[in-house]
């Protein structure tokens, strides 16, 4: 998706959580620490090697932070996404227990090439 898109998706789209952050913290506390993924599948983690995402490790994050604010790295298999948790999205919890898949349902607003996240249009 173009960096400078922005518009509403009118189609439900299946993405894999491969990267996020907690961009409300400064940088030297958002930095990925090293702590083993529990049940990342062999197949989901050759394919993320494959187009060059961390794999075998998470970076920490504290989702009881009410504070936050998730950016996520998203992948289609064939396209790369940002998104924003623009609303608290309480089903994110989920994401430390290893790879996360995500069902994206319409309308999803775009703003500069970044899906914003609601609760009513994402489902884990």
């Amino acid at each position: 998706m173009p960096a400078e898109f922005s518009g509403v998706l009118e189609h439900p789209i299946a993405v894999l959580v491969v990267d996020y952050a907690n961009i409300a913290l400064p940088l030297e506390k958002n930095e990925q620490t090293e702590t083993e993924a529990e049940g990342e599948d062999d197949e989901v983690s050759s394919y993320l090697s494959k187009k060059g995402h961390m794999t075998a490790t998470l970076p920490k994050f504290d989702f009881n932070n009410n504070k936050r604010i998730a950016k996520l790295s998203l992948t289609d298999g064939v396209s790369d996404f940002d998104a924003l948790e623009y609303e608290p999205l309480l089903k994110l919890k989920e994401i430390g227990t290893g790879a996360l898949l995500l069902a994206l349902k319409p309308p999803i607003q775009v703003r500069k090439g970044l899906l914003l996240l609601k609760p009513e249009n994402c489902e884990v």
